[in-house]
């Protein structure tokens, strides 16, 4: 889990913009507040990433699915064990993503 600030922006348009530059990229809206899901094209836990954003305040939290691995661990054995090892591809992706968003807003 990580947590950016910027100037305030719009979450709209933001998101509109994020889709044009990556259109292989499949982004869900959530249906509480201002959460998205940003997904790569198929199903994997390494390209999956939620966006919590506060527009007015302008920040965003990010959550992987690595930073609830512990839960996994207890709960399922095996998910919990794939999830710590892929780590390091679920933290490449999360970077990728707001490196993206970074230069969306800072443009």
């Amino acid at each position: 889990m990580k947590k950016f600030e910027f100037s305030p922006f719009d979450a709209d348009s933001l998101i509109s913009k994020f889709k044009e530059k990556n259109p292989t990229y499949k982004v869900q809206k959530l249906p509480i507040g201002n959460r998205y899901k940003v997904m790569l094209d198929g199903v994997s836990s390494t390209g999956i990433l939620q966006l919590h954003l506060k527009p007015k305040e302008g920040k965003i939290k990010t959550v992987l699915p690595s930073d609830r691995a512990l839960l996994f661990l207890l709960i399922l054995l095996p998910l919990g064990i794939y999830l710590m090892f892929t780590k390091k591809k679920q933290q490449a992706f999360e970077k990728q993503v707001m490196d993206d968003i970074s230069a969306i807003l800072n443009a």
